[in-house]
């Protein structure tokens, strides 16, 4: 499996490259549909180091960004065969609303680094 950006998505990923070599931190602000949730992941791919954080506004985004990338299998053998990131996860939320089947999935997936 291959991940292939935008022209967009690769125009901000090499935004993000600059800004990165200046701070560690970012502040990702596009349109709906755009692929942020898309970006995040290749940023936790090459840039996570022991502590990252992902704010999203809603319970839904969370529940979404889980399921389409660290839930993937596909982003799974994308990232053990290139990256081989481990990740812990920790979710915050105002209510938990985040279903069960979810929740046991997660805590199979993230191994201890």
């Amino acid at each position: 499996m291959t991940i292939t950006p935008k022209k967009h998505q690769i125009e901000c990923l090499n935004k993000i490259e600059e800004d990165f070599k200046i701070d560690n931190k970012g502040l990702i602000k596009m349109f709906c549909g755009a692929g942020k949730s898309f970006l995040i992941y290749i940023c936790l791919l090459k840039y996570g180091l022991n502590l990252s954080v992902v704010v999203v506004p809603s319970i839904n985004l969370i529940t979404q960004f889980n399921e389409d990338y660290f839930l993937n299998k596909e982003k799974q053998e994308y990232n053990d065969k290139y990256y081989d990131k481990k990740f812990k996860l920790m979710t915050v939320c105002s209510k938990n609303e985040l279903n069960d089947k979810t929740k046991i999935a997660l805590n199979c997936f993230f191994k201890e680094s």
